[in-house]
């Protein structure tokens, strides 16, 4: 078939009036504005150009990795928390975050164990000081957070923002006793009403007994758990969809807590665009311990990505602190998940259908791998989370480099990955090592939309 020509149309004067005719529609006709065409995409070559005019030697392979670490990609959406982007919900969760009245004491709040100025964690190696407590999380970045708490027994952030509520260790306020304190305040129903919608019944609500509380979070033979078995099915709903709802608003709150730039994602600016200023974020020493990092360290394999974690779970090989109590982590955690009627499985998720059950349907339940596994924790804003592990061991960055430098010990369960192996670097290696890790801080103070508000309750 040959291509029609470019020469002039010849036929009828009336073919012709018809063409310019339809000529001239075509160019009258509305459309859309032509988008503007895409930026071109980084150049791996110009990165790599760029790695050669620096003082250590990155390669293809090290260069393409590190590209793939920075910028943090945006937060991901929570289809199981309709409130997640909810500008007055987050502004009611801010006030609930810093509310000590949803204490047993009225002394304690979520900042107490998650200090702002501290990381969003507390310095203890345990919370509250607590030896039957793990150490406390870190609240940076907790929206890109597969799975909470050290052994992964929650879901979703809002699942896990109910536990330290009841929990008789922590906050300690049976959620019936939770629900009469805050909505028997009138600033505070007034609150949540304005955002979430219409509270519990007063009249209903007085009528409840005050310490009830699923068993699931103490012990099942207490009077709280007897008082809550006590009460029927529907009001075991209705209290536990209002908990649900403050617990919504928290979690909205804490999807806020997003961490700066870090000179690293300053120097990861620089190899994509040239600029030698950027460039200059990482000392010597710290791309000397990036290299190691994506190199013969290996700490790659665990922690990548742009949060610097797979955010999932690793038996190390931590042997047992004296008086420490045996934990089956993960595997205890995957039990735990399975029996919450606040999983992705359950009624109160706002995301149903087959995908809502995603997460703990692909688990690999049991197993020897899961037995004494923790959770990979992110590599970001660290150097404020002091101490580390799960046990809070390690007051220091060194000492934790230190232990997986010769590996000693055996864990008091489980194995330890046979893909872990001792570093075996020279002290001036894990220096190098060290500094790269605390350039994936910012340093900066907390913004203020993420501190206390004053008035607590104003949410305008």
């Amino acid at each position: 078939m040959s291509l029609p020509s470019a020469e002039p149309a010849r036929g009828s004067p009336l073919l012709l009036a018809g063409a310019c005719a339809l000529a001239l529609l075509i160019l009258l006709w509305p459309s859309e504005p032509s988008p503007l065409p895409a930026s071109p995409a980084p150049s791996h070559v110009q990165s790599i150009d760029m790695a050669e005019r620096l003082p250590v030697s990155f390669g293809p392979d090290e260069i393409r990795t590190i590209l793939r670490l920075s910028p943090p990609e945006p937060i991901p959406e929570d289809p199981s928390n309709r409130f997640a982007s909810s500008a007055g919900v987050i502004r009611l969760g801010r006030a609930l975050f810093y509310d000590p009245l949803l204490s047993r004491g009225r002394k304690m709040s979520c900042a107490t164990c998650h200090d702002p100025a501290q990381g969003w964690t507390d310095g203890r190696a345990s919370a509250l000081d607590d030896p039957q407590l793990k150490n406390t999380p870190s609240l940076w970045n907790v929206a890109r957070r597969r799975w909470l708490f050290w052994d992964g027994r929650s879901d979703s952030l809002w699942a896990q923002a109910v536990h330290p509520l009841e929990s008789p260790r922590e906050m300690d306020l049976p959620r019936v006793g939770l629900l009469q304190r805050f909505f028997g305040d009138g600033t505070r129903r007034a609150a949540y009403e304005r955002v979430v919608g219409a509270g519990p019944d007063p009249a209903w609500l007085a009528k409840l007994p005050t310490r009830a509380r699923p068993a699931s979070h103490g012990d099942p033979k207490s009077p709280e758990s007897r008082a809550w078995a006590g009460l029927s099915g529907e009001d075991q709903a209705e209290i536990t969809r209002h908990l649900v709802n403050l617990a919504k608003a928290l979690a909205a709150f804490e999807r806020e807590i997003l961490s700066g730039q870090a000179p690293f994602d300053v120097f990861v600016r620089g190899l994509r665009s040239g600029a030698l200023d950027d460039l200059a974020a990482l000392s010597p020493s710290a791309q000397r311990g990036l290299k190691l990092f994506v190199g013969q360290a290996g700490c790659i394999k665990c922690h990548f990505g742009p949060d610097f974690s797979n955010g999932e779970f690793h038996n190390i090989g931590l042997a047992s602190l004296p008086s420490q109590e045996l934990d089956r982590g993960r595997e205890r955690g995957i039990e735990r998940l399975l029996a919450d009627p606040l999983n992705s499985k359950g009624t109160y998720t706002d995301h149903q259908g087959p995908k809502a059950t995603l997460r703990v349907d692909r688990l690999v339940r049991g197993g020897r791998e899961s037995l004494g596994a923790f959770k990979t924790p992110s590599l970001r804003e660290l150097t404020t989370s002091a101490p580390y592990m799960h046990d809070g061991r390690f007051a220091s960055l060194g000492e934790v480099l230190a232990f997986y430098n010769v590996l000693p010990g055996k864990p008091p369960v489980g194995h330890r990955e046979e893909s872990l192996q001792p570093l075996n670097l020279s002290p001036a290696e894990l220096e190098d090592l060290e500094a790269f890790l605390r350039s994936l801080s910012a340093d900066g103070p907390v913004p203020s939309n993420l501190q206390a508000p004053t008035p607590l309750y104003q949410l305008d």
